[in-house]
Formats: structure tokens, C-alpha cells, sequence
């Protein structure tokens, strides 16, 4: 979100913590490729640091929570604004992706609510998708980020939080089968009148909307025409991170914050940009640090962490791996499980170590 921990701006080089140049080669370390700066319009240092270090850019249109697509001084307003940040990203080739907005503010005037049932917020959202994309060609556009999309969006972009490793794993097992060439899900149709009638398909999109959807009077004739699936929004616990990467479907994703800011604790590095212990290890248990959660080569046992069984009791862990580091093709997994524990004298205590 672009802040500072002490003030509202960012020094611009000088690359210590708290600065500009600091935070976009911290994202690199640790494994991202792409910065979303989230519903405001950093200062122009921010993108020229972003240029030069080759991180890629998803920009998004700074709009108002509150706001109507009602108000003519807004949809002014809003306009202005647009041409401005158009003009700004002829200048930043790191700018590769456009929100034209975020979770239909500035078209509902409510947090939790798309106009689903109202057409005229729906032409508007379409028309101004429209002004960007004939205007801006070569960046992807995001017509409505995490809401509900007109088929004009190139990528279908989701905020999703479910929070338990198991729960997560059957949303977006759930999330994955309604992407699809002519699907309707999370896009402006009335044939979402019979979806949403479907509980465990409309408790995908019931859990960040405040409207029945269930009851709603769907409009519109929209629909996915096979873009990729990009998870914008997500809870970063319970290593939610390294399994939405076990789903071929879903493109990539976006972490929630670099560092902590107002009620988000799960930042590797906190508001003074101290580093996190999240207790990744190597095989020494010497720490590894969080770019490995991001790393090219992913080896996941897929199931909960930190579960409790009973002594004695067996369980099946599946191994999940996913290898791009092209030095390894050809090369044999080897994969070592130890487990580890303290003893009745609080020393550390291997319990086995198996290697396969």
C-alpha cells in the first residue's frame, strides 16, 4: 500500500529500511515478481525504482469507498483521474496490469456489494474498462479487481479468505471448477439467478458480499471467455501461500503486504521493516528465510500444519512438488523427512530421520 511506518510517504532510494528502493528489492528476495500498488497512485520515484530494479507493475485507479457511479461530480471526477494515470504509464514500462477498480468502489458505494442488479453501474464499469483498453493496448486490464467482471477483464482476479489449510484447500478446489471459456461465476449474467441457488457455489462469492445472493436479480450477459485466474487477496497463514501453488489453474497471486500495517500481522517484515522467523529451515535447521516460500522449487507436504494426533498413530502426508529450475530436469528427487522434538531435559531431541 505504499506507506511508511512513521509518516504518509516513503523516502525514494537509498536503499535502507523504510525506503522506497528498500521495499521493492525485499519483494525480489523474497521471490515476487509483481507489485500491486493497491487503490492509490504512489509518487513517481516509486515507479522509476520499480523500472530500473525490473519489478513489474499492477497499478490500480485510486477510487472512493464511498462513491456512486450516480454522482456525475464523482464520474468527473473519476475520469480526470484516469486520463492522469494514463499519461503516467506511457512514461513506466514496469506497469503491466490496470484495476480500473477495486471491489466496485466508486460504482456501488459500498464495501461489500456489486452492482449485480443494476445495469447502469454495470455500462459504466464496461464503458470506462472500455476507455482503458483502446487507450492502453499493451497493459492487461483488470476491469474490477476481486468483483464481478464484465468480459471485457483480461485476467479474473479473486479476494478469498479462508483461513484453515484444510478450508482452503476445499474453497479453492471449489474455486478452480467455475473458471472456465463461457462460465457466468463472478461475472455480470442473469443465468447467475440459477448458480447462485447452488450453496457451495454461492458461499464462494457469499463470503465477501453483504447481498443475499442467493435472492439477488441478476442482470446482465457476461461471461469468462478463458483468462487466467489470479488469487489478488488471500489470508497469508497456515502456509495457504505454498498451497494455492498446488492448483494448475490458478496463475499466480498476490501476498497481501510486504511489510505490517493496520491489522495485518503477517508480513515478513513488520512496520519498521524488522525481518519475521517464520521457522523455515534447511536440513541443519538453520534458518532459510522467507524467500523460500517463493522459491521456483516448491516440495509441500500437503496437509494441516501443526496437527495434533495421538502417540502411536499413523498418518499419510502426500508430498506435493513442483520444480522450474531447469538445472534440475533430469536430476532424481531426493526427499529427507526428519522428526524433530525436545526431551524431558528441553535439549533437542531427533526422533527419526528417513531419507528416500
Amino acid at each position: 500500500k505504499g506507506w511508511k511506518n512513521n509518516s504518509q510517504f516513503v523516502s525514494p532510494s537509498i536503499c535502507r529500511p523504510t525506503t522506497m528502493e528498500f521495499d521493492i528489492r525485499k519483494a525480489k528476495e523474497y521471490g515476487y515478481n509483481l507489485i500491486r500498488m493497491h487503490i492509490k497512485d504512489n509518487e513517481p520515484d516509486w515507479y522509476r525504482i520499480c523500472d530500473e530494479a525490473g519489478m513489474l507493475v499492477w497499478d490500480e485507479m485510486p477510487v472512493s469507498f464511498y462513491a456512486t457511479f450516480r454522482d456525475e461530480k464523482w464520474r468527473i471526477n473519476y475520469e480526470q483521474q484516469l486520463k492522469r494515470m494514463i499519461r503516467k504509464q506511457n512514461y513506466h514500462p514496469s506497469v503491466i496490469v490496470f484495476s480500473t477498480f477495486n471491489e466496485s468502489w466508486g460504482i456501488s458505494g459500498d464495501h461489500e456489494r456489486s452492482p449485480w442488479d443494476e445495469p447502469e453501474g454495470q455500462a459504466w464499469q464496461k464503458e470506462m474498462a472500455q476507455r482503458y483498453r483502446t487507450e492502453m493496448p499493451q497493459i492487461l486490464l483488470v476491469d474490477n479487481s476481486g468483483y464481478a467482471k464484465t468480459g471485457l477483464t483480461q485476467l479474473l482476479d479473486y479476494h478469498m479468505y479462508p483461513v484453515s489449510y484444510s478450508e482452503a484447500r476445499d474453497f479453492y478446489g471449489r474455486l478452480t471448477k467455475q473458471n472456465y471459456p463461457g462460465s457466468v461465476f463472478n461475472c455480470y449474467a442473469e443465468e447467475n439467478k440459477t448458480l447462485m441457488k447452488e450453496d457451495m457455489v454461492r458461499d464462494l462469492l457469499q463470503r465477501t458480499c453483504r447481498m443475499d445472493l442467493k435472492e439477488t436479480d441478476f442482470q446482465g450477459k457476461e461471461c469468462q471467455s478463458g483468462q487466467p485466474v489470479i488469487i489478488s487477496e488471500f489470508l497469508h497463514i497456515n502456509q495457504v501461500e505454498q498451497m494455492v501453488r498446488l492448483y494448475p489453474e490458478i496463475a499466480g497471486f498476490v501476498r497481501m503486504n510486504l511489510s505490517s500495517q493496520e491489522n495485518e500481522d503477517t508480513s515478513p517484515l513488520t512496520n519498521t521493516r524488522m525481518e519475521r522467523d517464520f521457522g523455515y529451515v534447511h536440513s541443519d535447521f538453520s534458518s532459510a528465510g522467507y524467500g523460500c516460500v517463493n522459491s521456483k522449487n516448491l516440495v509441500l507436504p500437503d496437509y494441516p500444519p501443526l496437527t495434533r494426533q495421538k502417540a502411536g498413530s499413523t498418518i499419510e502426508v502426500p508430498v506435493s512438488v513442483s520444480l522450474w529450475d531447469g538445472s534440475l530436469s533430469g536430476k532424481r528427487l531426493q526427499l529427507r523427512v526428519i522428526g524433530k522434538g525436545i526431551d524431558d531435559q528441553g535439549q533437542d531431541d531427533i526422533l527419526f530421520d528417513r531419507q528416500e
